[in-house]
């Protein structure tokens, strides 16, 4: 009787699997609890005998549940994921089934398992073997990536990395998960727009190398189509690769039209192009000639002849303003001249600002302005007298108008009350100009013989 519990309370090492366990102790050993331990043991065909009553009916074989315990370690809830990528949890984990695959629900062990752990460090691994030094040097975490611009979620740059649109450069010791992955900023930004299926307008333009006020101003005049399509123009809109597609194929503008019309600028193939006769489809009202959008297919109704004599008629024109700027600092020594020789004529101690000779006050002002000949073949002497000087000029008690003429001795001294009904209706915030013409240079003294003043020489 002895010799028999000895047997019973000492195993053979080699024949401990053997032994039953009991059901609490594999609950214990696997970390589940009761409903779900039975649930696994007729899943896996844990028990001894038939699970009904009591007693030798709760053993389950031992070799079979120290097995399901090593599954169950590999096995990793959605918690345990994220720490092992290093990032945060976010919206797309219905996104992960795409790289990783997933544990069925029958096979799932530990409570909440979602994926194997070898295969996120297979899947890691798989990620730093691919790095490949070089790029422009502005490294960046492979995470950030999915947070910069909200181009993407990180299964998106995932995806890119594996398809080799975006190339790891360096690793990263100290972090961990896909923090130890460091790419270039410029290559991902490019790669994550070009996997986008639509854009917003900021994104369409950087992504297509576009100015952004032509797509937005593209799509305000409805030749660049977007979703939804009829929105407010305050509403956020987006474009399709197919829409940006063709854009491109039916309009001209930018680089492109300066090519096709021959020229350096793009200013001047537009101002050239509506010389000839052509109108732009779409032109926003700040500098539109540098923005202006033409339809490609109109390029070829224009008459060569008026397009050469535009090229001609542009070229002359941009020497003569080219030759206009080139006289700024001379037009400044006239405007103090002329300025200084009508302080002298009036007897008054005015002192210089800019193109204002005042009193201390302020109350007494002679306010000089220019006047130009606007072609290099003589024609009308033109000066213009901004809105902006209207209060200033009925506000002084006492004011003076100066013509200055470009490139003749002889200017103009004109008492502010002689002029000042040309200006009535024009309110001094206007943005408008009233323009005084000098007919000619034959006529320059006689038209204004009553104010005109020679200098000395």
């Amino acid at each position: 009787m002895t010799h028999r519990k000895t047997e019973d309370r000492f195993v053979i090492p080699e024949k401990a699997n053997q032994r039953p366990i009991p059901l609490t102790e594999a609950m214990t050993k696997l970390g589940v609890g009761g409903p779900l331990m039975r649930r696994l043991a007729l899943r896996h065909n844990l028990y001894i005998a038939s699970p009904v009553g009591h007693g030798p009916n709760g053993m389950l074989h031992r070799g079979r549940v120290e097995t399901l315990a090593r599954l169950a370690e590999n096995q990793v809830g959605k918690v345990e994921f994220y720490q092992l990528l290093g990032i945060r949890r976010h919206r797309g984990c219905a996104e992960w089934p795409s790289l990783f695959p997933m544990i069925a629900e029958d096979d799932r062990v530990a409570p909440y398992a979602f994926v194997q752990r070898t295969a996120v460090r297979g899947f890691l691994a798989r990620l730093e073997s691919m790095v490949v030094p070089g790029g422009s040097g502005q490294l960046c975490r492979l995470p950030v990536c999915a947070t910069r611009g909200r181009k993407g979620t990180i299964v998106d740059v995932c995806k890119a990395v594996l398809a080799e649109e975006i190339v790891p450069r360096a690793i990263d010791d100290k972090a961990i998960g896909l923090n130890r992955i460091l790419v270039d900023r410029v290559e991902a930004s490019d790669a994550l727009l070009a996997r986008m299926p639509s854009y917003s307008l900021v994104a369409a333009a950087r992504r297509y190398d576009v100015p952004q006020r032509i797509v937005s101003q593209a799509t305000i005049c409805g030749i660049l189509a977007t979703s939804p399509a009829h929105a407010a123009p305050n509403t956020m809109r987006r474009v399709t690769k197919a829409a940006m597609d063709r854009f491109f194929g039916d309009y001209l503008f930018g680089k492109d039209l300066a090519r096709e019309v021959g020229t350096k600028y793009r200013s001047d193939a537009a101002a050239i192009l509506i010389a000839a006769g052509l109108k732009p489809v779409c032109a926003p009202s700040v500098r539109w000639a540098t923005y202006c959008v033409f339809k490609r297919s109109d390029l070829a109704l224009i008459d060569p002849k008026l397009l050469s004599e535009a090229h001609v008629d542009h070229k002359r024109r941009a020497t003569f303003r080219r030759g206009l700027r080139s006289k700024v600092p001379a037009m400044r020594d006239l405007v103090a001249q002329v300025g200084a020789d009508a302080v002298r004529a009036l007897g008054r101690d005015y002192q210089p600002r800019f193109n204002v000779f005042a009193d201390a006050k302020n109350t007494e002002i002679i306010r000089v302005v220019t006047a130009r000949q606007q072609r290099r073949d003589g024609g009308p002497f033109v000066a213009r007298l901004k809105a902006t000087y209207f209060a200033e000029l009925r506000n002084a008690r006492e004011a003076w108008v100066v013509l200055a003429f470009v490139g003749r001795s002889v200017y103009a001294l004109i008492p502010w009350r002689r002029i000042a009904h040309r200006f009535d209706g024009l309110p001094g915030t206007q943005a408008s100009s009233l323009k005084i013409e000098v007919e000619s240079d034959v006529c320059l003294e006689a038209a204004y013989a009553e104010f005109a003043r020679r200098l000395p020489d």
